[in-house]
């Protein structure tokens, strides 16, 4: 019977249910792996399609990777241009990519997974992002934004929003709501004005904007240097600011600690990379932050994170792609294992818990007792159970506090935390 690893407790602080895969590894905290390539380095960018098909941008062009770990480069080129960022997947599992030709550019779209390309109409700039989350869809570039409502056939620019007049800069973000508003996120820049040819260095601040109206008016919501916007169960979160009215309003949230890359797992957590290449996670849409306990150990510069579509961390660095198993809260950890055959739930009634355990099939649990510190109170040891639901009591003489149990299957480890009065 395997035995839990130690960096599965670092989640029981920033989240009471965790379930995670059991291929776990066996350092004290999370460990980054590289994955095999790509074989032209360095990574300016890495997106996860609906069919969980990992693309990563190089100086080489696009990589896809089907298992995670491993590179394939397609031919990824329209004609006489390569194919370059962004890439996104729309909900007819059309994909669309940037390209780039001479000073120009445009979209591409392809149907069979990237071998064939053709050019969409209406947008003839290189993009510099796409969002196919929802339909329509988005692409943009600077101030502007363009449209799609024919899986990506045809684009057309809706007004623009980021004029200097409302405080413009570099469009790094763009948001459909579910209630159907539209957001964008600007980052700030500097700029430079000349006056009998000596330059003079301004910044152009970034900010945040709303509309109402599928682009045709736009008002400003929030100011600052913004790369970020995700929205979990109706919660709008944008680079330390929140929002719980469809954008309307936004509350900048205190104690956050730069980050840059930031990205959201399937399970609602954020993930940022911070100062020292730290890793820091949220599972309340950014109001509170801690240290997971993975970093990378070389001087590497990181340029992009994100989640696969059941919680494994991806990161480009100038060095390739970096792959992290991590006990992400709701999902499984590792695409490439079985899915989980067990779960439970803790009832506490008085100072009496009990334990709700549920197996798929007949086999051997391991339980264990943590506190909050991590450290193991009582090992409840292996039990062979059938399937079915099985009540097993848990000791009756703890003190006052949080707790957390552990139980630990052949496919599966879950993680469930109760408090004691």
């Amino acid at each position: 019977m395997r035995t839990p690893t130690p960096y599965t407790l670092i989640s029981l602080f920033l989240s009471l249910t965790a379930i995670v895969s059991t291929r776990m590894a066996s350092a004290q905290t999370p460990a980054w792996e590289q994955t095999s390539g790509p074989p032209s380095g360095a990574i300016s960018a890495l997106y996860v399609s609906r069919s969980n098909v990992l693309y990563a941008n190089t100086l080489d062009g696009l990589y896809q990777s089907v298992d995670h770990k491993t590179w394939n480069h397609p031919a990824f080129q329209l004609d006489t241009c390569k194919i370059v960022w962004p890439i996104a997947e729309t909900l007819g599992g059309t994909l669309l990519a940037g390209f780039k030709r001479g000073s120009t550019g445009g979209i591409a779209r392809s149907t069979d997974g990237g071998l064939h390309w053709d050019s969409a109409t209406g947008c003839p700039f290189q993009i510099s992002g796409l969002n196919a989350q929802s339909s329509p869809y988005y692409a943009w570039i600077n101030g502007g934004i363009w449209q799609s409502t024919d899986d990506g056939t045809s684009w057309k620019e809706i007004t623009p929003f980021a004029q200097p007049s409302n405080g413009g800069g570099m469009t790094s973000a763009v948001l459909r709501t579910s209630q159907g508003s539209l957001l964008a996120a600007l980052a700030g820049y500097n700029y430079a004005t000349y006056d009998h040819g000596v330059p003079d260095a301004h910044w152009q601040q970034g900010g945040l904007f709303r509309s109402s109206d599928s682009g045709g008016t736009w008002t400003k919501v929030a100011s600052g240097e913004l790369h970020t916007l995700f929205e979990h169960n109706g919660h709008l979160f944008a680079d330390g600011y929140s929002s719980d009215d469809d954008g309307m309003t936004w509350q900048q949230m205190s104690k956050v600690p730069f980050m840059n890359p930031v990205t959201m797992n399937p399970a609602g957590a954020l993930f940022g990379i911070g100062d020292s290449a730290k890793l820091y996670r949220s599972d309340d849409l950014g109001k509170s932050w801690s240290l997971t306990g993975a970093r990378f150990g070389l001087r590497d510069p990181y340029h992009c994170l994100v989640s696969d579509s059941i919680g494994v961390l991806f990161a480009g660095l100038d060095s390739g792609a970096w792959r992290l198993v991590i006990a992400t809260g709701g999902v499984a950890s590792d695409p490439h294992n079985s899915t989980p055959d067990l779960d439970c739930e803790i009832f506490v009634q008085g100072r009496s818990p009990q334990l709700l355990l549920t197996l798929e099939k007949i086999g051997v649990v391991h339980i264990a007792l943590y506190d909050t510190h991590g450290t193991r109170i009582m090992d409840l040891g292996d039990r062979t159970m059938g399937a079915g639901t099985h009540t097993i009591p848990l000791p009756r003489n703890l003190s006052s506090g949080a707790y957390f149990i552990e139980a630990t299957s052949e496919n599966t480890a879950v993680v469930r935390g109760f408090a004691i009065k």
